[in-house]
């Protein structure tokens, strides 16, 4: 991280290759259209070329730095329409899940972080964020086992907030 705060290249490319994965997955898995997210992935990544000189920070730091940023991008688009063609079977309860219980299931699950850094991405506590993954885990879980076909009656359960 200090050397690319200092403007070493090499550095930059490290930190780039250790994150750009999991800031993909999270905006792609958010924003739920891949060029858009990959967009997005760009407009944070420009940020973060233009403002790492002044980070203070170890890496984990920066991970919730980052990600913050790519949460920021989100904001910008339009949430997913889940019965889209481009929502497959994974992406559609994602897409439906409140965006608090999204996030925290995919900062966690996707993005690699703990429940601190994530409740710092998300400015809450770290048992809401493990609260809220839970949960999240729990009706995509539901969601995916039940696979109810769109007009048929739900369990009282399974997919209820999709």
């Amino acid at each position: 991280m200090a050397g690319a705060r200092r403007g070493n290249e090499e550095d930059f490319r490290t930190v780039y290759r250790t994150l750009h994965f999991a800031l993909l997955s999270y905006l792609t898995a958010r924003i739920g259209n891949d060029q858009a997210a990959s967009d997005a992935a760009s407009e944070v990544w420009q940020v973060i070329a233009h403002e790492v000189f002044t980070f203070e920070g170890d890496g984990a730091d920066f991970r919730v730095w980052a990600l913050s940023l790519a949460r920021r991008q989100i904001r910008d688009h339009p949430r997913p329409d889940p019965a889209g063609p481009a929502t497959d079977d994974i992406r559609r309860p994602l897409c439906t899940l409140p965006p608090d219980l999204a996030d925290a299931l995919l900062l966690r699950q996707v993005a690699g972080l703990d429940d601190a850094a994530a409740a710092r991405v998300l400015g809450t506590t770290a048992p809401a964020v493990q609260a809220a993954s839970r949960r999240a885990t729990w009706l995509v879980a539901d969601c995916l086992t039940s696979r109810p076909t769109p007009g048929s009656p739900r369990t009282e359960w399974a997919c209820a907030w999709c």
